[in-house]
Formats: structure tokens, sequence, C-alpha cells
């Protein structure tokens, strides 16, 4: 699967991080936007979104009760980061963009028909120069 810049970098991220797949870890959005440069938080959510909606990552919130009350004055419990858990799926492709030659071992993969076509065009032109030539 051919992923975005951005998405590949933090799936990536997510699977060198992870070490394996389903592995449970947290991280802050402000750290993420230091790593990985990204312009605002806004973003960030943006591109979490998507790899979510992939199936490639899944975030679960942990709610934890903070000293703010509520109207009733009760404690209200607030979400914080986020615990990161890389798909199965996310984890292989992640782990295929930290190689070397993997992010065009993947980009192959995806738009092998290109290939093809190139490799057709070539064959034609080939064989239209081999006989142009040996008249």
């Amino acid at each position: 699967m051919w992923l975005a810049k951005e998405e590949r970098r933090l799936l990536a991220y997510y699977a060198k991080r992870a070490g394996q797949p389903s592995g449970n870890w947290r991280i802050s959005d402000d750290e993420l936007i230091r790593l990985m440069k990204f312009p605002s938080t806004e973003h960030l959510h943006n591109v979490k979104r998507k790899l979510k909606d992939k199936g490639l990552v899944d975030f679960t919130y942990l709610e934890k009760h903070a000293d703010s009350l509520n109207v009733i004055g009760r404690a209200v419990p607030i979400e914080l980061e986020p615990n990161v858990m890389v798909t199965q799926d996310g984890f292989d492709l992640g782990m295929e963009y930290t190689k070397l030659f993997g992010t065009f071992r993947v980009w192959c993969k995806e738009y092998y028909w290109l290939w093809a076509f190139i490799a057709a065009l070539a064959s034609i032109i080939g064989i239209i120069i081999s006989i142009v030539c040996n008249e």
C-alpha cells in the first residue's frame, strides 16, 4: 500500500518504536510534532486519522481523573495521550518503509502496471530500431 510522505514517515516511526506488532506504548502529540516536524497539531491529527482509517494503527485513550470539577462537583475524566498500537499490517508496512530500498520496493509493488507498460514500450522501440538499422 502506497501512502503519502507524512503517513509513511509516521508509520515507519511507529513501527520502529513499537518493535513488534500489537505493542502498546505512549507518545505525546508535542513530541511527535517536534520529531516529525509537522506544521501543527491539526495536521498531525489528520495524518493519524488517515492511518487509523486504513487499519494500520489503533489508538486507545486512557482516562485519568483530574482535579477539575464538573457542575455537580465530581472529578471529570480527561483524555491524555493515546496508547499507540500498530497492527500487523501496519507493522510490516512500517518496517518496509524503514529499510534502505523498502520504500522503492513498496512503490514498485503498488505500481507494477507502470513497469509492465514501460517494458512493453521499450520492447516496441527496440524492435523498431533493430528493423530500421538492419535495412
